[in-house]
């Protein structure tokens, strides 16, 4: 995003801090409630996410007088825009600097001007602020992000169904009628996500599960099926299921599941750099590659092999914004390279391995 040359001196910081926290929650789940745009009710990319955060800092430029610092109450964003509580009314048309937090707990900085400015409490206004660049979204709102899913089922109205609801909820969907192609399709796309029904012909769910898992697949896989009862849940989790989902299946049940997904995926935090998009993509593509080739290493416990990938790793990952990602190949490399015990320096591997496949381009499928 541009930035102003020479910015004036800000004065002290101004907040709605000494506010009660409860206070300021009932207001913004107030607002909530009344924008329609807001949540899953409305299609991307129209769609606010709730992005509530406390105490985030925005500089407003004064013009001739000097900037001034607001602690806010942040509410929610779109690609190019924020709403926030404020202690003070602001003339549209006025700059501003915003620290984001991103959901890796490391601050981006994003410019831009306020385009409206409304009283809602005595003492407090919402503001908004468009940006001069669109957001990566998930770097921010984890519900923004595009989850993969795959969904394996030879009922032709149980999948469509559910790619109807997945869809809503803001997944990326690829069906299959069976588990014939199951385990090509997971080797080539990194799906956080596998719904895959127990009772199908010719290949039941269980095979299915097996050779999925054989082929590398790590993520969830999630049984459906009509059949009920205890036993057949316990028979699902003894075969390495990772939970299980009666039919029919509900858009509340999708969205708890997906709510309960615990790898998240790690984005560049030079995603917004529009001059980067085409190398960040070309070295996510990479990724995979590289997972793949410390598996060899990992097995045969060649730390000089290991200790080359994970330097090699390091240095590339961060020169592309995938700082999580480097940390934890320098840990590796380092481990390597002292001959720390191999169960130390097999974990690190696999930690690796896992944020490899978890890196992505963008939040778009």
């Amino acid at each position: 995003m541009p930035e102003k040359s020479a910015p004036p001196t800000p004065t002290p910081e101004r907040g709605l801090n000494q506010l009660e926290q409860h206070r300021i929650d009932e207001l913004l789940d107030q607002l909530d409630a009344s924008d329609l745009d807001f949540g899953l009710r409305v299609p991307p990319p129209r769609r606010r996410w709730g992005y509530r955060r406390r105490g985030l800092r925005i500089t407003l430029d004064g013009g001739p007088s000097p900037a001034t610092t607001l602690r806010v109450f942040t509410r929610a964003l779109q690609e190019s825009r924020l709403w926030f509580l404020s202690p003070t009314f602001c003339y549209p048309g006025t700059y501003c600097e915003v620290e984001l937090l991103t959901v890796h707990n490391m601050w981006q900085r994003a410019v831009g001007s306020i385009t409206h400015c409304r009283y809602v409490d005595i003492g407090i206004h919402e503001l908004e602020v468009r940006f001069g660049q669109k957001l990566e979204l998930a770097l921010y709102v984890p519900q923004a992000i595009k989850r993969r899913v795959l969904v394996i089922d030879d009922e032709e109205i149980s999948r469509a169904l559910v790619a109807f609801h997945l869809e809503k909820l803001n997944a990326s969907i690829k069906v299959l009628d069976s588990g014939a192609e199951a385990s090509r399709e997971v080797a080539a796309v990194d799906y956080d996500l596998v719904l895959l029904d127990l009772v199908m012909p010719h290949q039941d769910g269980f095979a299915t599960l097996e050779q999925i898992r054989s082929a590398g697949y790590e993520g969830s896989v999630v049984a459906l099926t009509a059949v009920l009862g205890p036993d057949r849940e316990a028979k699902c989790l003894q075969a390495g299921f990772d939970c299980y989902v009666p039919k029919p299946v509900t858009r509340e049940k999708l969205a708890r599941l997906l709510d309960t997904l615990h790898q998240e995926p790690i984005f560049s935090s030079m995603a917004q750099d529009a001059s980067m998009t085409e190398l960040i993509a070309h070295f996510v593509h990479s990724l995979r590659e590289t997972a793949r080739a410390m598996h060899p290493a990992v097995a045969h416990l060649d730390t000089t092999a290991l200790a080359a990938l994970a330097r090699s790793l390091r240095v590339d990952a961060g020169g592309h914004g995938f700082e999580i990602l480097a940390e934890k190949a320098a840990l590796l490399e380092r481990a390597a390279t002292e001959g720390q015990p191999p169960e130390t320096i097999g974990a690190l591997a696999r930690d690796v391995q896992s944020l490899c496949r978890l890196a992505r381009a963008t939040s778009s499928p």
